[in-house]
């Protein structure tokens, strides 16, 4: 049965690659189940958008949720390492592609606090995702807090640090929350979709952007990762969070060679789909789903 499962789905992949992701997606055939890792950082594949599940221990974050398209996707993958609670939900900015799977999350599990940016009114997104997000954390009673710049969170052995500028919020993108998380001898950056000039305006104010590990901004569009920036983060790995195909053609070819200079581990989700970091005490490992096989780097 299972071998006739297998030939079926790659005889759909090989016609159609789209039809097999939404198979997939529906079914959690994508999901990794759960590891022993004390600490592993998975970047979860929700096409042209981010989510990011952090477990440290027995806590659990989680970096922005993706599109609401997705939600049940990420819903799968979450169960899949047999968590029921969400002790902390990030959220860098409120674009759908960063929050629209909020709704439906919230909904399959306990999230205990929720840290997001205090947008003005007249700044707030003018869209449903939006107003259902809103809604929902008043529904559930959602603790939500609102990190000030280098805010510190400790969650068992790891360390948070929240960056938040005091930015134009015209433009969402540089209002993103950037979190950084050391745990032991490994560091991660989460940029949300910050773009070059929060970039330099984190730059001056001469913090430690050094990272293992580089969440590349807004999907690797042109309009971040500067040389300026990468220099001070100077990344062993690059994970770049984006769709198969995408109408933006993220990431960019100046993006890519940037990134290039400091890294040739440059990991994308529309090539790899689910990627995942895990810590063994020593040293990072990744591996990532590529349609059925998962593959040790």
């Amino acid at each position: 049965i299972f071998i006739g499962i297998f030939i079926v789905f790659s005889i759909i992949f090989i016609l159609n690659k789209d039809i097999y992701n939404k198979i997939a997606i529906s079914t959690g055939l994508k999901s990794k189940p759960a590891s022993n890792a004390e600490f592993s950082v998975h970047f979860i594949d929700v096409a042209q958008g981010d989510c990011s599940l952090i477990i440290i221990g027995d806590k659990i974050v989680l970096i922005d949720t993706g599109d609401a398209v997705y939600s049940q996707k990420v819903i799968y993958y979450i169960k899949a390492q047999n968590i029921n609670t969400i002790d902390y939900v990030i959220l860098s900015h409120p674009h759908a592609d960063h929050i629209g799977g909020f709704i439906n999350i919230a909904k399959a599990f306990k999230i205990k606090s929720v840290y997001m940016r205090d947008i003005p009114d007249k700044n707030v997104p003018e869209d449903v995702d939006y107003y259902n997000f809103i809604k929902v954390i008043k529904d559930k009673n959602i603790n939500v807090c609102y990190p000030e710049f280098e805010e510190k969170l400790s969650v068992n052995n790891a360390e948070l640090i929240f960056y938040t500028l005091p930015v134009d919020y015209d433009n969402l993108n540089n209002a993103s929350i950037i979190t950084k998380i050391n745990y032991q001898n490994t560091s991660f950056l989460f940029t949300g979709d910050i773009e070059k000039k929060a970039e330099k305006d984190i730059i001056v104010k001469n913090i430690d952007l050094k990272a293992d590990v580089l969440k590349v901004a807004h999907h690797g569009s042109n309009t971040s990762s500067s040389d300026e920036f990468l220099e001070r983060v100077k990344p062993g790995y690059c994970v770049i969070s984006c769709g198969v195909n995408n109408s933006f053609n993220h990431p960019t070819n100046n993006t890519i060679s940037r990134l290039s200079k400091y890294t040739s581990d440059i990991l994308r989700t529309d090539l790899l789909s689910d990627i995942v970091f895990e810590f063994d005490g020593n040293k990072l490992k990744y591996l990532f789903r590529k349609e059925w096989f998962i593959c040790y780097q």
